[in-house]
């Protein structure tokens, strides 16, 4: 956040502080205004805030700035500053209402509202920012970053068409904004219109070629349009740009899954792991590569962990549930099948799987049972009407087995292997 600086009337030391603060040379202004009292220059707690201010002293800034208002309680620009150092100390609050004082007494101040309304985006309150950039943006026409908060706003509230307006305008007004440009791209790829994401992530790379979240959101898109090779350079490149962020590698290690190349998306999952060990998706996709790798007891535990950290995604269990069952942990599986069905209690394939699991123990009339369940909620649910016959066979019951195994056929001829 910027802030306001102003030089005021000469004296001896307060002119030396204001040269040693125009300067760069903070500590050295604090020790000229040392010797200055508010008797002769009220202003200088003013001078003092901007110094402790950009000597990130926010805690002090504050007490100065306190002090000035206190002198003068009609300087917009003390206020302001005011503001800046609360919301640097971990006040947000506080340094709210030091705006809305400030803007109170000068409605120019575009960008106290502009910072504002960024408490309020990072905080959840998407409406409230919105009435505050358009304030910023009532101030100053032509203040390109409030456009470009306010698009923000409007991305966060699901209004994309009004958010890419908003995104454009911060681009005319300043044609070198790639932080704009991106989040251009990020509206596109939202609403699915890849091709569109790719040419504005392009145009920030062009402004802003190091920047690996760029690379990274220019990677999303390529994977999008199915360009698989040229997105998992481009996810290299982010890696490479910043080793350290753990989304970048847990990224590629998603699109490799996805791509069925398990060896190398485990290697960029174990790469995430060690950066964010305790990113409860970060381990449920390492768990998903060591089950497609054969390698079931550290999936397990990959899985445990993802679990342990999220215990509400139910996508975790299942296929926690799965590998399990390969374990030849059956009891456990349904266990894990049945806290994913706790979670949604709607999805047919959490019922399959679990009959499968019991449907292995031999407890085939309660397999059926499970499998009724899968397909009451999906009535076209091929495998399960052959998984199901195959209980009724080992049951003995081959006429009702071949009833069901004709359903399944029905709606998927290749589904029934044997009889």
């Amino acid at each position: 956040m910027g802030f306001l600086s102003r030089i005021n009337p000469p004296e001896e030391a307060f002119e030396k502080g204001n040269r040693m603060y125009d300067s760069g040379r903070y500590k050295e202004a604090l020790k000229a205004y040392d010797s200055v009292s508010e008797d002769e220059y009220p202003e200088i707690h003013y001078c003092r805030g901007n110094a402790y201010y950009c000597l990130s002293m926010y805690d002090k800034a504050t007490d100065s700035y306190n002090k000035a208002v206190a002198i003068t309680p009609g300087d917009a620009d003390a206020h302001y500053n005011r503001g800046n150092a609360l919301y640097k100390f971990g006040c947000p609050d506080e340094a709210i209402e030091a705006y809305d004082l400030a803007t109170g007494i000068d409605g120019r101040l575009a960008e106290a509202y502009n910072n504002k309304g960024n408490i309020l985006l990072n905080s959840g309150r998407h409406e409230e920012a919105l009435v505050a950039f358009e304030s910023a943006i009532a101030a100053d026409i032509n203040f390109a970053e409030s456009y470009n908060n306010k698009g923000l706003s409007l991305s966060a509230l699901g209004q994309y068409d009004e958010a890419l307006l908003a995104y454009n305008k911060a681009i005319s007004i300043k044609t070198d904004y790639s932080e704009a440009y991106f989040n251009r791209g990020n509206a596109f790829f939202e609403t699915g219109r890849y091709e569109d994401a790719l040419d504005a992530y392009n145009k920030a790379l062009v402004i802003l070629p190091d920047n690996s979240g760029y690379h990274n959101n220019k990677a999303l898109s390529l994977f999008e349009l199915g360009r698989y090779d040229k997105a998992l350079a481009e996810f290299d490149k982010a890696a490479g740009i910043s080793p350290k962020g753990a989304d970048l590698w847990f990224n590629k290690g998603f699109a490799l899954n996805k791509l069925e190349r398990y060896p190398e998306a485990l290697k960029a999952l174990e790469n995430s792991v060690s950066l964010s060990p305790d990113d409860a998706e970060i381990q449920y996709n390492l768990g998903f590569a060591l089950h497609a790798l054969g390698r079931y007891d550290e999936s397990v535990i990959a899985l445990d962990r993802s679990a342990a950290i999220d215990s509400k995604n139910p996508e975790v269990h299942c296929i926690r549930g799965v590998v399990l069952t390969e374990l030849g942990r059956y009891d456990d599986a349904v266990l894990a099948y049945d806290m994913a069905i706790s979670i949604n209690p709607d999805d047919a394939s959490f019922y399959y799987q679990k009959g499968n699991a019991i449907g292995k123990t031999g407890r085939y009339e309660e397999a059926i049972e499970i499998y009724d369940q899968a397909i009451a909620l999906k009535p076209d649910y091929a495998a399960a009407y052959s998984k199901k016959g195959k209980a009724l066979v080992h049951l003995g019951r081959y006429d009702a087995a071949s009833e069901v195994y004709d359903m399944a056929k029905r709606i998927e001829p290749d589904v029934v292997k044997e009889k």
